[in-house]
């Protein structure tokens, strides 16, 4: 995770003497925008998984079962990935 620290937009423009912040950061001066950066990443495999997968609903009541189907889907898309990305021979 990206170390949060001053955020640039507040040390070039000066938003604390009118009282407001620039959009994207907390009151305290810490930029937030790596944080949704990384937040919207999970939530797009997230949303791939249950939209695209049916992950939504597990077929399985036992843990260990559930487990199993989950590291098993994971594994079908990132080969669905693979096969996208890798480069086709002619």
């Amino acid at each position: 995770m990206a170390r949060l620290g001053p955020c640039p937009a507040i040390i070039q423009r000066p938003y604390r003497t009118s009282g407001t912040t620039p959009p994207g950061v907390h009151s305290d001066g810490v930029c937030l925008k790596p944080r949704y950066a990384l937040r919207a990443a999970i939530q797009s495999t997230i949303s791939e998984f249950v939209n695209g997968h049916g992950m939504r609903q597990c077929r399985y009541r036992s843990h260990s079962k559930a487990h199993v189907q989950h590291v098993l889907t994971a594994l079908a898309v990132n080969l669905c990935r693979r096969s996208e990305n890798s480069p086709r021979s002619a």
